[in-house]
């Protein structure tokens, strides 16, 4: 059994919460945190070739920060950080999903 996925495989949005480690102390967005939990999925397949590569996580996760924080906005690209706009790997499974948009 792997352990990163025996918890949750494809959580709902009604038990996101309960995966948030209490001792952040935070109260996540349910939709940020689903979408945090989708990435850390993607980066525990089996397979390391449908893994996402660590530069597009960060991006997914600073992308993430800015949502939960409520700005949705990259200033250093000067632009609207949308995942989608990054999409240069289409079609490429799990990393395409996540450079398209995915999240």
């Amino acid at each position: 059994m792997h352990l990163a996925r025996s918890k949750v495989k494809h959580p709902r949005s009604n038990n996101v919460q309960k995966l948030a480690d209490p001792c952040l102390k935070v109260q996540f967005r349910k939709s940020v945190l689903g979408k945090a939990i989708h990435v850390a999925l993607m980066c525990v397949q089996d397979n390391a070739g449908t893994r996402p590569n660590m530069s597009d996580v960060v991006i997914a996760l600073e992308y993430l920060i800015s949502e939960q924080a409520g700005t949705g906005s990259d200033e250093r690209e000067g632009r609207k950080h949308n995942p989608e706009e990054r999409n240069t790997n289409k079609g490429r499974g799990e990393r395409g999903r996540l450079r398209g948009g995915g999240l």
